[in-house]
């Protein structure tokens, strides 16, 4: 009775474990398709302001060849920045890159200024590609969200 008893037990044994059409997938068997969807990224909305409390810019009233401006010094909390030169009509007539602390500056301009003239200087966050852009690197203001900016004259001197 015992060889029956064990043939019996391993037979319900093998029925239990058995499994019933298992499927396995060959690499010819799978089919890409290509997706009619397509997703794309929207750009992250830039800001045109950005808050740095320890933000300043001393600069005098001087006069030159009109060629550069001299800044006595720029500072910054947030990292690279740009200083930026413009005149009245808001056309940038040159920049200089700045670190957190930089003393003194000197900004070349594009263009060497042919008249006397009221211009400011203006303090930009660098987007973190080294160059200036004003669509994408935001204005630096202070705590009470004032631009970081101070107007002064500048007198074309000589020829």
């Amino acid at each position: 009775m015992k060889p029956v008893l064990a043939a019996s037990l391993i037979l319900m044994l093998t029925g239990c474990a058995s499994v019933e059409n298992p499927t396995t997938l060959q690499f010819d068997q799978v089919q890409l398709t290509k997706s009619a969807e397509v997703l794309t990224a929207e750009p992250e909305a830039r800001p045109k302001y950005i808050l740095d409390s320890r933000a300043e810019i001393e600069i005098e009233d001087q006069s030159g060849d009109g060629a550069s401006v001299a800044v006595e010094f720029a500072r910054v909390e947030r990292g690279a920045a740009f200083l930026v030169i413009l005149n009245q009509a808001g056309q940038i007539l040159g920049a200089a890159p700045i670190d957190p602390q930089s003393q003194p500056v000197t900004v070349v301009l594009t263009s060497p200024l042919t008249k006397s003239q009221e211009l400011s200087a203006q303090l930009r966050w660098d987007d973190g590609d080294g160059v200036l852009n004003l669509d994408t690197d935001p204005i630096l203001v202070e705590e009470h969200e004032d631009d970081v900016a101070e107007s002064f004259w500048y007198e074309v001197t000589g020829g």
